[in-house]
């Protein structure tokens, strides 16, 4: 059916003119909690109710957030597989992908949407593809990261959804930059919007600072990419300085049995691994410090998140991180990949009470006159802009 709707195009969705509402369709891989999931679950609810409708669809299968998104907005689960991390998972996905795609071709052929928003590999090719067999005039692809594919999996990208998208959102210039150059896609055809989050909801998570046994933290998935081998290491070498904070890492993945192992091994008692969440706002708040030590990034959504709850940020100086971190300015940079150079920046705010409170201090002046350019609102209306709603 696919196949004779594709030659033919004559299976074209026009949008009732009876219906006011704008319908958005955003399309996901899973609900798994990352900066992809997180920004799309507030980004979603921001949408006035009463001029767009808006849904969401998974094409792998659900996740913590899922009831977090349930909240704000229809979801449509084309895919049933609870785990893509492992070797059952993907074996799975493969035997279900002829079902998914059927379902993804009745789900928006009956919803008939004004506009198909993509976000992640699968969810991109699948959206993009069907939707383009559908007629659906606007196919926008929301480009997260930086991360080069494999030569057959950027030939199906390339295929099946770059070259049937109608534009391209890059979530920071970084990003823009990475499509034009590796996915050769026209600049004019890009739009640079930059992530945002709910900058109230995030304020609930600040607290008076704790200059004398400051809480280091972080948030983010325990895969390669996010650099976690390098703060477990930035620890350690804390430790052979005679110093071991508190620390607090939000998140689960790949890595966290062998990063757990890590710790285990160094001797490191002071560290609590809370596994994968749905919302981190309870574990933010009881931190000082916030560490992103990515390896690779497109944006950074934690330290948006972090910065409006007010912590001190500590981060990897990635090309993307430094779009929205200026060194001394609200944040702290370290040499990306160098866990030298982040225990060497760590030390001193643990180590001068000072410079740990003037580092807030910055951190509280750059959020009062610049909290607009993080939030989520900003976001929703440059989203509108963009999509022509």
């Amino acid at each position: 059916m696919l196949a004779y709707l594709w030659r033919s195009g004559k299976s074209r969705i026009s949008c009732p003119t009876m219906n006011k509402k704008k319908k958005i369709i955003f399309i996901l891989n899973n609900f798994y909690p990352g900066g992809v999931e997180k920004l799309i679950c507030d980004l979603v609810p921001s949408f006035d109710s009463d001029k767009f409708s808006v849904g969401v669809l998974a094409v792998v299968g659900g996740g913590i957030m899922l009831e977090n998104f349930r909240k704000h907005a229809p979801v449509f689960l084309a895919g049933r597989v609870e785990s893509y991390q492992n070797i059952i998972g993907k074996v799975l996905w493969v035997i279900s992908l002829p079902l998914v795609l059927v379902r993804v071709v009745a789900h928006l052929y009956k919803e008939k949407p004004d506009v198909v928003v993509t976000s992640l590999y699968h969810a991109d090719v699948i959206g993009i593809s069907v939707a383009y067999i559908l007629g659906i005039k606007r196919r926008i692809v929301i480009q997260h990261d930086v991360y080069k594919l494999s030569g057959l999996r950027k030939l199906i990208k390339m295929g099946l959804c770059i070259k049937k998208a109608t534009g391209f959102i890059a979530i920071s210039n970084t990003v823009a930059g990475f499509l034009t150059e590796y996915f050769s896609v026209p600049k004019e055809m890009v739009k640079v919007i930059k992530n945002g989050v709910d900058v109230t909801r995030f304020a609930t998570a600040s607290k008076p600072l704790d200059t004398a046994n400051p809480i280091i933290g972080s948030v983010g998935r325990l895969e390669s990419e996010k650099g976690y081998g390098v703060l477990v290491a930035a620890l350690v070498a804390l430790k052979r300085k005679g110093r071991e904070p508190s620390v607090v890492i939000v998140g689960g993945g790949g890595e966290e049995k062998e990063l757990k192992l890590q710790a285990v091994r160094a001797g490191l008692e002071n560290v609590l691994w809370t596994g994968a969440v749905g919302d981190p706002i309870a574990y933010l708040k009881g931190m000082d410090v916030f560490v992103m030590p990515s390896l690779e990034e497109g944006f950074g959504l934690t330290v948006a998140e972090a910065l409006a709850a007010r912590k001190v940020i500590v981060a990897s100086n990635l090309p993307a991180i430094k779009e929205t971190i200026r060194d001394g300015v609200n944040g702290i940079l370290f040499k990306t990949g160098d866990a030298d150079d982040l225990a060497n920046k760590l030390y001193s705010l643990l180590t001068d009470k000072a410079f740990l409170q003037a580092a807030r201090n910055k951190t509280d002046r750059w959020l009062d006159a610049n909290s607009s350019f993080i939030d989520i609102k900003k976001t929703r209306s440059e989203y509108l802009d963009f999509l022509g709603l």
